[in-house]
């Protein structure tokens, strides 16, 4: 399957003209040409825009990524992992900044005023926030984390009912595996 370089832009979130700069440097070029002359890109082409976009997330440069990608696409795979391990990253940090704000949360709620130490450890999660992550990837980080505390206790209780029935007790069992196969 072939995609026209609009479609291309459109199913993965860029413009038309950040493909078209991408071909003029070299980083992407289209596999094919269709007889009125669009751009075609291959299921290929697609992994190393995939490549591109990860390494980009990642803060390199168009230059090195392109020299990253030189070759044989024998990269991918470890730019999926360093991808894979900054998002840990990012998520590890988002538990820590939503864990302050809950605890500041708390004692304001209380009565309590957070101390400085409070501020300042917030003041400082926040500015690594908005030096990684855009507005966007916040609210999507807030906006999901909110999802999954407000499915959390039914959740759990549906481990406990599972936990609690004998034919159940082992994940490798039919039983377990269908409960639990839309929790991922």
């Amino acid at each position: 399957m072939l995609l026209k370089v609009g479609e291309l832009a459109k199913r993965s979130g860029l413009t038309v003209r950040t493909l078209h700069h991408f071909d003029e440097i070299g980083l992407l070029s289209p596999s094919d040409r269709s007889d009125a002359g669009y751009r075609l890109y291959s299921r290929d082409d697609v992994a190393r825009l995939h490549g591109i976009q990860a390494l980009r997330h990642l803060g390199l440069p168009l230059k090195e990524i392109g020299a990253m990608l030189a070759g044989d696409g024998r990269a991918l795979p470890q730019i999926v992992a360093r991808q894979i391990r900054a998002l840990d990253h990012e998520i590890t940090h988002a538990t820590e900044l939503r864990s302050r704000l809950v605890l500041m949360m708390d004692k304001l709620s209380a009565g309590a005023e957070p101390d400085i130490a409070d501020w300042l450890a917030s003041l400082h999660m926040m500015a690594t926030y908005s030096r990684y992550f855009s507005a966007d990837e916040i609210k999507r980080i807030v906006g999901n984390w909110s999802r999954v505390e407000a499915e959390w206790p039914a959740l759990e209780a549906e481990v406990q009912q599972i936990m609690a029935a004998p034919a159940c007790r082992r994940p490798t069992l039919p039983c377990s595996r269908s409960r639990t196969a839309g929790w991922a």
